[in-house]
């Protein structure tokens, strides 16, 4: 869930309930699925996710239940304010980031996506730094990545709303835009996962956007533990 979710949607979060949860068969708006080798963890950042809340309990209990899984090679985690972002309209929030990325860390999550910001970024594998809005970069090569420690943050909101202007490069950012409209593809192939960033060419409206289905950016991380 967004902030539009709960915002824009009749009833609050009653509206969330009937228009989202129900139709899906959910029970709440922070839940864990698997898809053969992956496990895609969905946090939801306008509940209470402090510790001794449900939700930090069931976060808590579901990466280190999956830690432990043979049959599982790649955690993903999905929430909406971005942890990690460089200079934008929303700044980063340092609170869900102080708690969760040590988890992350702990439990080996490998990639993080929010949204929130309507650009794109992405970062270099992190790791938690205590006490400091620049956490310690694990691998500083910019596409391809073999450590099973750090975590990529990415943030994808460019799905065709108004752009919000990055100010500058945080350095811990690998890759970053405002300029085009574009998706994220993920693709998994059992110890292999390749990311792309592809340009939608129609309604940028930008003179420099680059011709549809081009890939802006692209990454590619390699598990090494067997």
């Amino acid at each position: 869930m967004g902030d539009h979710e709960y915002h824009d949607t009749q009833g609050g979060s009653t509206g969330v309930v009937n228009e989202y949860l129900d139709p899906l068969d959910l029970t709440k708006t922070y839940y864990s699925v698997d898809k053969n080798n992956v496990h895609i963890l969905v946090i939801d950042p306008y509940l209470d996710y402090k510790p001794e809340s449900s939700q930090y309990q069931f976060i808590g209990n579901d990466l280190k239940t999956v830690s432990t899984n043979p049959d599982i090679y790649w955690t993903l985690v999905v929430e909406h304010i971005p942890m990690y972002t460089s200079p934008s309209k929303h700044p980063a929030d340092s609170t869900i980031r102080d708690i969760y990325h040590p988890i992350f860390d702990k439990y080996g999550v490998d990639l993080v996506f929010s949204g929130d910001n309507h650009n794109y970024q992405r970062t270099f594998p992190l790791k938690y730094h205590t006490g400091s809005t620049n956490p310690e970069t694990v691998d500083k090569d910019s596409i391809n990545y073999n450590s099973d420690e750090g975590v990529i943050y990415l943030i994808s909101g460019t799905a065709e709303r108004s752009h919000y202007a990055i100010k500058q490069q945080a350095p811990f950012v690998v890759k970053q835009d405002d300029k085009n409209f574009r998706f994220l593809n993920i693709d998994i192939s059992d110890k292999t996962l390749k990311g792309a960033f592809i340009v939608n060419g129609q309604g940028s409206g930008s003179p420099n956007a680059d011709t549809a289905n081009d890939i802006q950016d692209h990454f590619t991380i390699s598990k090494t533990k067997t």
